[in-house]
């Protein structure tokens, strides 16, 4: 969970430890967060895998379900601000 460039990342693994990929950096706040209050509570599965000419970055779809901490809002923080009105 730590990336030299943005200082946190997640690395997305199958349970044979092969690499999926990374979660996008806009979202790794919220699931630090989740994965820190409810770890045993949480369930990723693969939705879908885009064939190439995809971008690589953009092949794997990924479901993540689980449980909140009470009062607890994600996509509240500063990445989520509206920019213009």
């Amino acid at each position: 969970m730590n990336n030299p460039v943005t200082g946190l990342a997640i690395q997305l693994l199958t349970e044979d430890y092969d690499m999926l990929g990374w979660a996008p950096r806009y979202l790794v706040k919220d699931l630090v967060t989740a994965m820190a209050n409810s770890p045993a509570k949480l369930e990723v599965r693969v939705v879908k895998v885009n064939p190439a000419p995809a971008p690589s970055k953009q092949r794997v779809l990924v479901e993540l379900r689980g449980v909140w901490p009470e009062g607890y809002a994600p996509m509240e923080s500063e990445e989520f601000a509206i920019l213009h009105s």
